[in-house]
């Protein structure tokens, strides 16, 4: 992939990460879902760094100083990387990334990160089990995972992108 093309996939990927942000607040005013925390996302972030992988409830743990920009900067760049390996996938499998079904089998994929990563150094138990009810962990994070598949087929689908 040259560089022209990874750029305009990380692109495309914190543009579908914007989508997924705007829909999961929908869907938590419409409380479908919970609305997506990226302080928490910062918190998870700055106790890693510090050598921190497990926390016993990052509900409780201290908030670090800036968690709230980490997070938002740790979302964005983690939907950016994820739609390069979205086109890197595309092109080991010969199908096209305007292909709104596989961007949404993939996006949901994603959540693999959350339910055997994120929610266990969370607390939470893999797949959010141990998780506060109403935060809906399992349910969240497809409903938002969704959206970013989907947001990936929408916007590799704008003939700016293709170009």
């Amino acid at each position: 992939m040259d560089s022209g093309a990874l750029i305009k996939a990380f692109v495309v990927g914190m543009c579908a990460t914007l989508l997924m942000d705007l829909l999961n607040f929908l869907g938590a005013k419409l409380e479908l879902v919970a609305q997506f925390r990226p302080s928490m996302l910062g918190r998870w972030v700055t106790r890693l760094v510090r050598g921190e992988f497990l926390l016993a409830d990052i509900r409780k743990a201290p908030a670090a100083k800036g968690e709230l920009v980490i997070g938002e900067l740790t979302h964005y760049l983690i939907g950016g990387t994820l739609a390069v390996f979205f086109v890197l996938l595309a092109q080991a499998t010969g199908l096209p990334v305007t292909n709104i079904v596989f961007a949404i089998i993939y996006g949901v994929f994603t959540s693999v990160f959350a339910w055997f990563v994120l929610f266990p150094s969370y607390g939470f138990g893999v797949m959010g089990k141990k998780g506060p009810p109403h935060m809906k962990p399992l349910k969240t994070s497809l409903y938002g995972h969704f959206n970013f598949g989907l947001g990936l087929g929408l916007f590799f689908n704008l003939p700016h992108w293709l170009g």
